[in-house]
């Protein structure tokens, strides 16, 4: 990706999917810098504005990311499945977990890791029964997956502790573990 935009650095697709590889890498302030780059290279692409909106959301700044989410929707209303994933994420970590259970739940096969984030959902309404509904489906769904070990591991890249700790602590009641025994373990 780098090199891409090293060799095309007009190209706003090689600038986003540097941002793309450096926000899982944790490098959250080049990532930002090279969306915003991408945007400002191409500022009608709704992938890069979704993008935008799940990066601002890792790095603590839901508000911020719903503002690029709900662009990208109006830009393309016809938007992949990831669109209203990324809008969860956001919602879930300004504490709207009805919005957010209620976004995910418009793809009609989830994968494990968004199972794993409506099973916490579910959770931090108290809704117990339907947390642990999702938890078993995720046991089915893929028995290799480890819904704790993704929470535990910051599995969705949150830039900080706080976030990280409150999708930990969703997806811990959602899989009837105590909530205490949480740490962070990036």
């Amino acid at each position: 990706a780098a090199r891409a935009v090293s060799l095309a650095p007009d190209q706003p697709t090689a600038h986003r999917a540097l941002s793309f590889v450096q926000m899982y890498r944790r490098e959250f302030p080049a990532a930002e810098y090279h969306m915003r780059t991408s945007l400002e290279l191409n500022p009608f692409d709704p992938d890069g504005q979704d993008q935008m909106g799940y990066l601002l959301t890792l790095r603590g700044r839901p508000l911020e990311g719903l503002e690029w989410i709900h662009r990208a929707i109006r830009l393309n209303p016809l938007h992949p499945p990831w669109f209203q994933h990324d809008r969860a994420f956001a919602l879930y970590l300004l504490g709207e977990y009805r919005a957010a259970a209620e976004a995910i739940e418009l793809t009609p096969l989830p994968p494990v890791w968004m199972r794993t984030w409506l099973a916490a959902c579910y959770a931090q309404m108290g809704q117990i029964d339907k947390a642990r509904e999702q938890a078993a489906k995720i046991r089915e769904q893929d028995p290799e997956f480890s819904a704790e070990t993704f929470a535990r591991r910051n599995g969705a890249a949150f830039e900080h502790s706080s976030d990280h700790q409150h999708f930990a602590e969703g997806v811990l009641m959602a899989l009837g573990l105590p909530t205490d025994t949480w740490s962070d373990t990036r």
